[in-house]
């Protein structure tokens, strides 16, 4: 072992260049073969992974005492982050008898999912501001959504408003200042004309505050499969019999060549690499026909020298490999998983090690060929010098 060390040594210091493009090599060569793997896997989880023809899913509530909000905030916390960062608005509908009468419209409350936190629809908010339809004061913030505050915007009612655009002075509205539901009194914050009943931050309602009709769910692009099963799988062990969730029908993908494609040539970049690697090491080993011969002289013979020859160019490519597949691991996919849906998920302890075995196996099939080649060289050399 310290001959091969001190060879491996020697070889650092007097052809740092040659070295240099052998850490090129590996490093290349590593990158592509894991990067393949990951970007195959990720293939067929999106083609598993198809999409509908929609953005939105209502689901019909069959027993509304059955359908809380303590039970509908354990059912959308256990929506996994990756889906909830795609959904743009939960909306459901509360049963207030003290409201119910007085509005044209049902109460509806909006709010979207963060970190396991209840959250004010950014986009409901939007539309209602592009649209002019908060007349005065502002919508509630997240602040005030995630500590329930007793606040509102009321509805401008038909008097005051023609064709949904408001022709009179509100003034007069304004000096009211509360409005009571559930038995609170809530502050009124400004008045909209985006429906006919009040605006409030969900979490003000009461826990075991019940639902009625359905509840939908908006999405910021069409409905995958993995978000529906999954949305459906929580929805019915949360809800059971108390609500039934839709059918949906989903697009077949058509990527298949793009992806083979894509794999067909990183598979082949990384062969030419281990090639580029052999042929570098071929090149240090034609610096050693030397001290080649010096071993034979010595009893070293063919296998032995394979043996210590093979086992230099481990040394230098393990520890490479490891350290790519560490650097790929902690830094690369992290930036991959906002272009490739499911990469971060693919990649374990066991399937790095599956990997390496792979690299290193080709890797001394390649060599073990090549030194092979140059040792009956070198021996044919040497006796027909003789």
């Amino acid at each position: 072992m310290k001959y091969i060390l001190k060879n491996i040594k020697l070889f650092i210091k007097n052809e740092k260049m040659i070295f240099m493009l052998i850490v090129i090599c590996v490093i290349t060569s590593s990158f592509i073969i894991i990067f393949s793997y990951g970007l195959y896997q990720n293939y067929r989880m999106v083609e598993a992974d198809e999409e509908s023809k929609v953005n939105s899913i209502y689901i019909e509530i069959l027993d509304s005492d059955s359908v809380t909000k303590e039970k509908l905030k354990r059912c959308v916390f256990s929506v996994s982050d990756k889906t909830n960062k795609h959904i743009t608005m939960y909306g459901a509908y509360p049963v207030l008898e003290d409201l119910d009468n007085q509005y044209k419209t049902r109460v509806l409350n909006r709010f979207t999912i963060e970190n396991k936190k209840i959250k004010r629809s950014e986009l409901f908010e939007r539309n209602i501001k592009q649209n002019g339809e908060i007349i005065t004061g502002y919508y509630f913030t997240d602040e005030q959504e995630k500590n329930g505050d007793l606040v509102a915007l009321l509805n401008v009612p038909d008097e005051y408003r023609e064709n949904n655009t408001v022709y009179k002075n509100i003034s007069e509205l304004e000096r009211k200042s509360r409005i009571k539901i559930q038995g609170k009194e809530y502050e009124i914050i400004g008045y909209h004309t985006a429906s006919y009943a009040p605006l409030f931050p969900f979490e003000s309602l009461d826990e075991d505050t019940v639902f009625q009709d359905e509840i939908f769910i908006y999405f910021d692009r069409p409905v995958k499969t993995s978000q529906y099963n999954e949305l459906r799988n929580n929805f019915e062990k949360t809800f059971g019999s108390a609500i039934k969730f839709p059918d949906m029908y989903f697009i077949e993908k058509e990527n298949t060549y793009f992806y083979n494609t894509i794999l067909i040539i990183s598979v082949l970049i990384a062969f030419l690499s281990a090639v580029n690697f052999s042929a570098l090491y071929r090149f240090i080993l034609s610096k050693r026909i030397k001290m080649l011969a010096v071993f034979r002289i010595c009893g070293c013979t063919k296998g032995r020298a394979m043996i210590f020859f093979l086992a230099e160019c481990m040394i230098i490519t393990v520890p490479l490999f490891i350290l790519t597949a560490i650097i790929y691991n902690e830094l690369v996919i992290p930036v991959f998983d906002n272009y490739f849906e499911f990469i971060s998920e693919v990649y374990s302890a066991d399937i790095y090690m599956r990997i390496s075995g792979i690299y290193i196996v080709t890797s001394l099939i390649v060599l073990f060929v090549m030194i092979k080649e140059f040792l009956n060289k070198s021996i044919r050399e040497e006796k027909e010098g003789k």
